[in-house]
């Protein structure tokens, strides 16, 4: 049986509040909102910047590729905790008081840039939800998505489709994908993959778990570990260090060893670690883009995705170029 797997990138909610869904505006949002940073902590974001964007100004990152230095060092911070846990006294003092403040005021930052993307009065327009919605009924595919957003989410939450688990997220209380997996009837069921995290997933007491939305704007983000907010080169190591973002992951790899349709929907073909797996799915895959016209032509298009998802087959590849994203209905 050929499954049906959609993955959805930023271009989803672009499509219909373009200025809303860019992270330059979470970016600076967060940085700008009272009560989110302080001064001793902007300061210590602003020293792992390069200084040429600085400029000796207490300014917000603007893009993924200026977060990569933050990425490194939350890497390095979590790599001492670890070496000092095996010792059995976590407080050994490898890291300086000064030190310990940088991954707490990284993850307070990423974790509140993230959240800005979550706000109740934001939901896909009602003909495109409902579309959708019939779609996975009837279907029953698989579907990822790379944001940080809970557009889908919003979409599929007090429905059918989660009430009767035609999608599952792998939790149940705390993360088990596991015992999901032991329910799961690939015939009824696809799997709902946050492949970039969420605000929404934190770690109490040692175990991953998913707030309420409701709850998300009183949570500092000290534990916010399930986040890819960072350059293409360095999201592989964010997912590694993540259990839920891992286990994501993995059954994404599960899912394209066997023959699938996937739909690439509004993504811009920028993760480098995703193009990889698409372009390495089984042989009987078959990949279709569905992106907004203007900036390049049809031909100018399929060009650029032959190249990103080398050596797929090119038969295997098609582009279906939309005049807006949010009116598709052709699941």
């Amino acid at each position: 049986m050929t499954k049906k797997l959609v993955i959805f990138g930023n271009g989803l909610g672009r499509s219909f509040d373009n200025e809303f869904y860019q992270l330059e505006r979470a970016l600076k949002a967060s940085w700008d909102e009272k009560g989110v940073l302080d001064e001793e902590q902007k300061k210590l974001i602003c020293n792992c910047l390069e200084d040429d964007i600085i400029e000796d100004e207490l300014k917000a990152p603007t893009s993924e590729e200026q977060l990569k230095n933050l990425q490194k060092i939350l890497d390095a911070c979590d790599m001492i905790k670890t070496f000092e846990a095996r010792d059995g006294a976590p407080d050994l003092g490898w890291l300086s008081e000064h030190g310990k403040r940088f991954p707490i005021a990284i993850r307070k930052y990423f974790h509140h840039a993230a959240s800005q993307f979550h706000n109740p009065n934001k939901r896909l327009p009602e003909q495109f939800a409902s579309q959708l919605r019939k779609f996975v009924r009837s279907d029953r595919p698989h579907i990822a998505t790379l944001n940080y957003d809970d557009l889908l989410y919003e979409c599929f939450t007090d429905t059918d489709v989660f009430q009767e688990h035609m999608l599952r997220d792998g939790f149940f209380g705390e993360f088990n994908i596991e015992r999901h997996r032991q329910f799961h009837d690939t015939n009824k069921e696809g799997w709902f993959l946050h492949l970039h995290g969420s605000p929404l997933f934190v770690n109490r007491n040692g175990s991953p778990r998913k707030i309420l939305r409701s709850q998300l704007f009183n949570y500092l983000g000290n534990n916010s570990v399930h986040l890819v907010l960072t350059n293409a080169k360095s999201k592989p190591a964010v997912i590694s260090n993540s259990q839920i973002l891992s286990e994501y992951w993995s059954e994404l790899a599960k899912i394209l060893e066997k023959p699938s349709d996937v739909t690439l929907f509004g993504y811009g073909g920028d993760d480098l670690h995703l193009n990889k797996l698409l372009a390495e799915a089984n042989d009987d895959t078959t990949i279709r883009i569905v992106c907004r016209e203007g900036s390049k032509t049809k031909d100018q298009a399929e060009k650029f995705w032959r190249g990103r998802l080398s050596p797929k087959s090119e038969n295997k590849i098609a582009v279906t170029q939309v005049s807006k994203l949010n009116e598709f209905d052709g699941w």
